[in-house]
């Protein structure tokens, strides 16, 4: 893996509602997405990450992560998050997205620049 980010490179932007989000996506390097919300595209080279109001005034409404996409498959969200298996949305399927190292964006990309 490069972490280098070219002209060519397809970047695919995340969510992440939560700060438990970007936890999981640190510590455990992979990142869910619902199959029923996938893009038609998600063979891509790099996956950057939307911060919501969850995070802040500081932190909220930009892209400050982004991380190179080793791989991905398709699981059953009760896999993901095996301590959940009453969760409403066990069964449903997910993508999940293996990531590489997070990396900080030398710039953060903020909403209103979109």
């Amino acid at each position: 893996m490069t972490n280098k980010i070219d002209p060519t490179s397809l970047i695919l932007v995340g969510i992440l509602p939560s700060i438990r989000d970007l936890e999981i996506t640190r510590l455990l390097g992979w990142y869910r997405i619902p199959l029923h919300f996938a893009p038609k595209v998600i063979n891509v080279d790099f996956l950057a990450f939307f911060q919501t109001a969850a995070f802040g005034d500081e932190q909220r409404w930009k892209a400050d992560f982004y991380a190179e996409i080793p791989g991905h498959k398709l699981i059953p969200r009760s896999e993901l998050f095996k301590d959940e298996p009453k969760q409403p949305r066990a069964g449903e399927e997910y993508f999940k997205v293996q990531i590489g190292q997070l990396q900080s964006l030398q710039q953060p990309i903020w909403v209103d620049k979109w």
